[in-house]
């Protein structure tokens, strides 16, 4: 036991150092807060996260279902995004003796039923909580939004000093002048005309006449148009609202670009504090009372408190893509995981001749039953993924813990386990998450008990349903 615990030891340095990646200056990082909408999160949530949340850690973001053999639950959780990027998750997940087909009984829900509450709140204690994209086009999109707002202050400036009606009487003065001009040069053919008719002053005059006209008309068209301006008071105060409105538009397809661009990368820190509580049912076993009474059915309340930091890194420019979350458990339980648990078999005679009887089997677990204690838990939980296509990838999964509790020792124990997100071919959003896994509980043999729960190593199947309530327009991953 103690090779398997250096060999996973060593496997978690090595994982370690190979996932600590220099980031290249091709990508720009921008902090999170400063730079994304609750809609872009919430799309690297339901894109990214998707094949994060396994059901094995009250620090999981997202919205899924879980299904587990080792404890025959089922798990669903929602999530809330709150306008600052905080998430709220509540949990409920419910627990079946005989298997998860027996969470009702008769029409009645089992009683192995728990809920939990956890707050998660961004943080960025390294100052390096980012979203990573491609500068190139990044650039290119910046440059966009600042021609949109200096077209939006041109305009702006324009009509704050009522540009369009100076331009118009400009146009009219200009137009005045040239005819003053055209009938001056109309008055001197004329008169050289009288003296001397030639046919090309007398073309000279007619072309001169045709542009007095045109002038003419033009004046009638440029006055018409000053003295609607003139007239409408809120002329321009309808021009300024047409070009915010052009400008927001411009902002808003900007954003939606910027939304929708591919994601190069993601670090983010987070702390998540919980609230459970837990009401297991089961049955007790006491051989030294009346055969009648030997098997009572309890239940038993636990509560239950939490507190984790967890990390996600990933890249798409290196082999960078790592998930772990430490933290503390503190629980006002029992010691049920501690009894022995054991098969009762119950006979009865059917037929005499020839001989024949019937059993029924149950669940049960023996020994002495303690409430109220304080537990307390310290975890580290690991999850290390490997790429094999550019949507298809694989984890390799390690969670060492350390349990103590009043009146017992102190337990070490250890899960490793393979993860496996099945993802969409669309849009690259995991819709299952597999994991097979192995807990070496008690590590260091220091139970008294070999038939409990927390003493015999489980090997184990988790399948986790990533529910997205929105549909990611972000490129895949």
């Amino acid at each position: 036991m103690n090779r398997i615990l250096l060999l996973s030891i060593t496997l978690l340095l090595l994982i370690t150092s190979v996932s600590a990646q220099v980031e290249q200056d091709s990508i720009d990082a921008f902090v999170l807060n400063d730079s994304s909408s609750r809609k872009e999160f919430r799309q690297i949530l339901n894109l990214q996260f998707s094949k994060l949340v396994t059901g094995n850690t009250f620090s999981n973001i997202g919205n899924y279902a879980s299904i587990k053999t080792t404890d025959k639950s089922l798990s669903l959780s929602a999530s809330i995004l709150n306008k600052n990027g905080n998430v709220l998750s509540l949990e409920a997940s419910g627990g079946a003796t005989e298997g998860v087909s027996a969470f009702f009984n008769n029409g009645d829900l089992n009683t192995n039923i728990s809920g939990e509450l956890t707050y998660h709140i961004l943080i960025n204690p390294f100052s390096n909580n980012t979203i990573k994209r491609n500068s190139l086009e990044r650039d290119k999109l910046r440059d966009e939004l600042q021609k949109a707002g200096d077209t939006y202050r041109a305009e702006t400036i324009a009509i704050e000093h009522k540009k369009e009606l100076l331009d118009l009487k400009t146009k009219i003065d200009k137009a005045i002048t040239k005819q003053n001009a055209i009938k001056d040069s109309i008055k001197a053919v004329s008169t050289r005309i009288k003296t001397s008719p030639i046919e090309k002053l007398t073309f000279k005059r007619d072309s001169l006449l045709y542009e007095i006209d045109k002038i003419e008309l033009d004046l009638g068209l440029l006055d018409r148009q000053k003295k609607k301006i003139e007239s409408d008071k809120y002329y321009f105060e309808t021009a300024q609202e047409k070009v915010e409105q052009k400008y927001d538009k411009a902002i808003d397809e900007n954003n939606e670009k910027v939304i929708n661009q591919m994601i190069e990368g993601i670090s983010l820190y987070w702390i998540s504090m919980g609230y459970g509580i837990r009401n297991d049912g089961f049955k007790l076993f006491d051989p030294s009372l009346d055969f009648t009474d030997q098997v009572q059915n309890e239940e038993a309340l636990a509560h239950q408190f939490n507190i984790a930091l967890s990390y996600y890194g990933w890249e798409s420019f290196s082999n960078k893509d790592i998930y772990w979350s430490v933290g503390v458990s503190y629980q006002l339980g029992n010691n049920l995981n501690s009894l022995s648990n054991l098969k009762v078999k119950d006979f009865e005679d059917v037929s005499s001749n020839p001989n024949r009887e019937s059993f029924s089997e149950q669940s049960v677990f023996a020994g002495d039953f303690e409430d109220n204690l304080n537990e307390l838990k310290v975890f580290f939980d690991f999850y290390r993924f490997f790429r094999t296509s550019r949507k298809n990838s694989f984890a390799f999964h390690l969670n060492p813990s350390l349990l103590t509790r009043e009146n017992t020792k102190p337990l070490t124990s250890l899960r490793t386990g393979i993860v496996i997100p099945f993802t969409k071919t669309d849009d690259a959003t995991s819709f299952l998450n597999l994991e097979i896994f192995y807990d070496f509980n008690d590590l260091f043999n220091t139970s008294d008990n070999d038939d409990s729960l927390l003493s015999s190593n489980i090997i184990g199947l988790a399948a986790t349903f990533p529910i997205n309530f929105f549909k990611p327009k972000t490129e895949s991953l």
